[in-house]
């Protein structure tokens, strides 16, 4: 089963680092209530409620240098909560990886993702850019064809 440390130590510098530097406010992950009742966990709400961000640290590529398909209708149906956020001023989608970021500015260009949401890209230090490089590798690895055919 992959392991997930790399991004989630991504995320947590996200919010305690880069976010509220960019901000000038405090983030945490926290549910948000949503125009139509309910209630979903995004990963970076500030202090006040008023901005409201999920974050993605995948590349829009596969290791197979494919579309990422799988990967940004993930995204998509977040921002589907994203978009009816109950009060908040601010939507925002933070992508750590230039080319999952450029991949959405086009289908915002072509209309085919709504405008009201900022778009966003925060770089890793190298460090933990690394790091979730290797994560992503071996998860890679384990769900290559060629892996599961020698199991």
């Amino acid at each position: 089963m992959a392991d997930t440390r790399a991004q989630k130590n991504a995320e947590t510098w996200l919010l305690q680092r880069a976010l509220p530097e960019f901000f000038g406010t405090t983030f945490s992950g926290r549910k948000v209530m949503l125009a139509w009742g309910g209630k979903f966990e995004f990963d970076a709400v500030s202090a006040d409620g008023s901005i409201v961000a999920n974050i993605s640290t995948s590349s829009a590529r596969t290791a197979a240098n494919k579309l990422g398909t799988a990967k940004i209708q993930k995204i998509k149906c977040d921002t589907l909560y994203l978009l009816h956020a109950r009060d908040a001023q601010k939507r925002v989608l933070v992508f750590t990886e230039a080319d999952m970021l450029q991949h959405f500015e086009k289908e915002v260009r072509n209309g085919r993702f709504p405008k009201g949401v900022k778009l966003l890209h925060l770089a890793l230090p190298d460090s933990l850019q690394r790091e979730v490089e290797r994560a992503r590798k071996i998860a890679s690895d384990e769900t290559s064809p060629a892996r599961r055919n020698t199991l």
